[in-house]
Formats: structure tokens, sequence, C-alpha cells
């Protein structure tokens, strides 16, 4: 990461160009749609088939000039769960300021709240209109140029 830099103000991708999106989810087809969509919208994407896996990579990330840009993470995983992934995020103090967009089949309210209460700066349920909603916000949140 760039020394004191608060990551709000300044992206990795403000300076090393591209963003960098990591995606977590246990169904490989999912990975790879959202990868496709995300490369296209301008960003470098790295894919994690677990929450373990997810955790592990974040801790590599921040071992190397950049972090993530944005995480993606769906809720229900084996093991940990995205749940369980954005808590850990953000009782790092390294990892706690990287945004995060869950993803669930879980429409209910509760499951939101849940997941906007540990940190999550978007919801999107899982859906035929998903992808674009995903993608957009993503992209966003990621900074990459519209």
């Amino acid at each position: 990461m760039l020394g004191a830099e608060p990551r709000a103000s300044l992206t990795t991708a403000d300076v090393m160009g591209e963003p960098v999106v990591l995606i977590a989810d246990d169904h490989e087809d999912t990975r790879v749609v959202l990868r496709l969509f995300l490369e296209r919208g301008g960003c470098r994407v790295v894919s994690a088939e677990d929450g373990a896996e997810a955790l592990s990579l974040m801790a590599l990330s921040e071992h190397k000039s950049r972090g993530f840009d944005a995480v993606v993470l769906d809720c229900m995983m084996p093991g940990l769960s995205g749940l369980d992934v954005l808590k850990a995020m953000r009782g790092d103090d390294r990892l706690k300021a990287v945004p995060v967009l869950m993803y669930s089949a879980d429409a209910s309210p509760e499951r939101q709240e849940q997941a906007f209460r540990l940190g999550a700066q978007e919801y999107v349920v899982k859906g035929s209109s998903m992808w674009s909603s995903v993608v957009s916000k993503v992209l966003r949140m990621a900074g990459a140029p519209t």
C-alpha cells in the first residue's frame, strides 16, 4: 500500500492503472462470469473458491506493492462464509477500508442488515439482473474509469 494515504481518497487503481478485484465464490461458473464482466470493465480479477482462500489471498496481497481495490463475496460458502470473511476483514486494520460487495440468494432483510452491520458497502440478491448490478457497483467501488 502507499504510505499513510487513506484508501478512500487514493485507490491503487489511481496509481497502478487497472483496479484489482477479488471474487470469492464456491461456484466456479459464477466466478468465471463475474471475471469476464469485470475484466471487460477494466479490472484485473483474482478468484478464490472459498472464504479461507480469500483471506489468504488478501494477506498475501498486503505483502506486495498493492492490495485489492474491492472484494466481492458470496454470503453462503462452505467453511468460512462471506459474512465470516467480511467480519475478519473489518477486524484487520489493513483490510477494514477495502470496499466489499456481498451477494446471496437470501433476499431477507435480516441477511442484508447483517451484511451492512458487518461493514458491506453493497448487497445484491442473486437473480437474473444480478450481473449488471454487481458489475456496475464493483466498478464504482474499485475506482474503475467509467
